[in-house]
């Protein structure tokens, strides 16, 4: 099988929410099709929503100053930080710098993501396809489409070698293979709206200045 000659099976949503656009998720629903144009801050709290985590605003300061340091969006750095810092939400850092296919393990997943849904024993349908869902949530940041959820769920079911390997394969395709016309189009689209400012609590008659950061004079 060919993966670079795949296809997502994008279903195209006859109607946006506005809020969709516009709001972080988690969202009521996730949007039929990607958000493009976002911010990345937006961009960095929707990937750790697709994967069920609330950050604090200083991680989503820290993400989104690494990303804006990488600028162009359009640049091989900026895409390439993008895809490890969506991928590393779901697997360690060693697990995606020292990914080798002949070579155990696999596939490490965080301590996080470890315990939302590990690896399973082959086979495990639902796990899989809950991993599939996750992966549309935090990569591509819309709902998945049936025909897609299908393919990848088949794909990391069929532990030819073992459960590691099959899901690292998938994990590869949504965040690491650089023909992924989608998520490549996504990061490309982003809107650079600045620093993220993470307010403190100042003093009565006093609040906190963003550009300064610190607290001023009302």
């Amino acid at each position: 099988m060919s993966f670079h000659s795949r296809s997502f099976h994008r279903t195209l949503a006859p109607v946006f929410l506005l809020t969709a656009l516009l709001s972080p998720l988690p969202l009521a629903a996730w949007p039929g099709t990607a958000p493009y144009g976002e911010s990345i801050e937006s961009f960095v709290r929707n990937a750790y929503a697709g994967v069920g985590i609330s950050p604090s605003c200083s991680q989503v300061r820290s993400e989104n100053a690494t990303l804006e340091g990488l600028l162009p969006t359009t640049s091989s750095p900026f895409e390439a930080e993008a895809r490890r810092f969506v991928s590393t939400l779901i697997e360690t850092q060693n697990s995606y710098t020292n990914y080798s296919p002949t070579q155990s393990p696999y596939l490490e997943e965080t301590t996080y993501y470890s315990s939302r849904n590990p690896v399973p024993t082959c086979p495990a349908h639902d796990g899989n396809e809950a991993f599939v869902i996750d992966l549309y949530h935090a990569f591509l940041q819309r709902e998945y489409d049936t025909d897609g959820l299908s393919f990848w769920t088949g794909v990391a079911d069929e532990c030819t070698v073992n459960a590691y390997r099959s899901r690292k394969v998938v994990l590869n395709a949504f965040g690491t293979i650089p023909d992924d016309t989608e998520f490549k189009d996504l990061v490309h689209s982003l809107v650079d709206y600045g620093s993220v400012c993470c307010p403190v609590h100042c003093p009565s008659g006093k609040y906190y200045d963003c550009d300064l950061g610190y607290c001023v004079d009302d």
